[in-house]
């Protein structure tokens, strides 16, 4: 082979080197790009995920702002580049679907999440008597219980209480549960409830309304006002914990109350819904309206009476933390994007 000959073939495989090393450096700028591409992809939709769940969680808190089904049970908007709605489908009186969409850049994704709020007719439904009590225990006076009739409660003082097509009257008079566990109102339970007081009341007192120039003053002992008459305290619902063997006497309240024992009622009319882990007496001419859950039973003196009321303890349970929405749990978000 001539010098030439061997010029010519190192200058072939040098050109061949480069060349090679020309195709794999593009290679790499493409691998790196589309790395990065993937990259930004990626995080574009695990942005758009979270921004979807975050529509479904936006609808949920405004669709029950204050613990009150209000409007709209729909919402949309923009963040950034991002265009997102949410929307809340009922699937049961108590059961509903959050659904959260968000879209960017040709890229969709939606997401759900189921939801539980308390329905003020269904719970009392679920209940279905003026007076509730476990399988062991007994009651005396029962005659003295009254199912609801036809009007909300007669004498017609309940009606401010009753919200626009309310729910059903009670089932009966008495009805006993064979279930023992603890008392509690669908998902929300008895630990719950009694976080939910707002009041805490042991020993003795007399509950009745205050007013203070003419207004209602939040007193712990201002239950509200369930006269006939629509006084400054008649929209005053109050949420109330008694200690185990507290005694209420020559006072009257609304609201919901639960006891962690023994209750006892002198000469007090309250109105709404009661929970007695313990057992409930009433004497002199105590009266409760509503609904009255105690497992282990009640005595109903000659002159008091317990009178079903399914508005009354709907009223009671209206709004506050008792309507706000619970995630089913376990709590699992929903792949919506078919």
């Amino acid at each position: 082979m001539t010098h030439d000959t061997r010029c010519g073939a190192a200058l072939l495989l040098v050109v061949s080197l480069v060349l090679a090393g020309l195709l794999l450096a593009h290679g790499l700028l493409v691998l790196a790009g589309s790395e990065v591409a993937a990259s930004r992809l990626s995080e574009r939709i695990v942005r758009i995920e979270r921004l979807a769940e975050r529509a479904a969680l936006l609808v949920v808190d405004s669709a029950f702002a204050d613990g009150v089904a209000a409007s709209p049970d729909s919402l949309f908007g923009r963040d950034g580049r991002a265009r997102w709605d949410g929307r809340l489908e009922a699937l049961s009186d108590e059961v509903w679907l959050a659904v959260g969409r968000a879209r960017e850049e040709g890229a969709t994704r939606t997401r759900g999440l189921a939801v539980w709020r308390l329905d003020p007719a269904s719970r009392v439904r679920s209940l279905g008597a003026a007076l509730v009590t476990s399988g062991t225990s007994t009651v005396v006076g029962s005659s003295r219980i009254e199912a609801e009739g036809p009007s909300p409660v007669s004498g017609g003082d309940a009606g401010p209480a009753c919200p626009p097509g309310g729910p059903p009257p009670p089932l009966a008079a008495l009805r006993v549960d064979p279930d023992s566990s603890a008392l509690a109102l669908g998902r929300i339970g008895w630990s719950d409830l009694l976080a939910a007081a707002e009041i805490l009341v042991s020993g003795a007192g007399s509950p009745r309304p205050a007013v203070h120039s003419g207004r209602c003053t939040e007193e712990p002992w201002n239950w509200g006002d369930p006269g006939p008459s629509a006084g400054p305290c008649a929209s005053r619902f109050v949420r109330v914990h008694a200690l185990a063997g507290a005694t209420l006497h020559d006072g009257s309240g609304q609201g919901v109350l639960v006891s962690s024992g023994d209750l006892e009622l002198v000469d007090t009319e309250l109105h709404g819904l009661l929970l007695v882990e313990g057992r409930l007496r009433l004497t002199g001419r105590s009266r409760i309206v509503g609904l009255v859950h105690a497992r282990a039973g009640a005595e109903v003196g000659a002159e008091a009476s317990i009178t079903g009321s399914a508005c009354r303890a709907a009223a009671a349970l209206g709004g506050g933390p008792f309507g706000r929405p619970i995630p089913v749990r376990p709590v699992r978000w929903i792949r919506l994007d078919g």
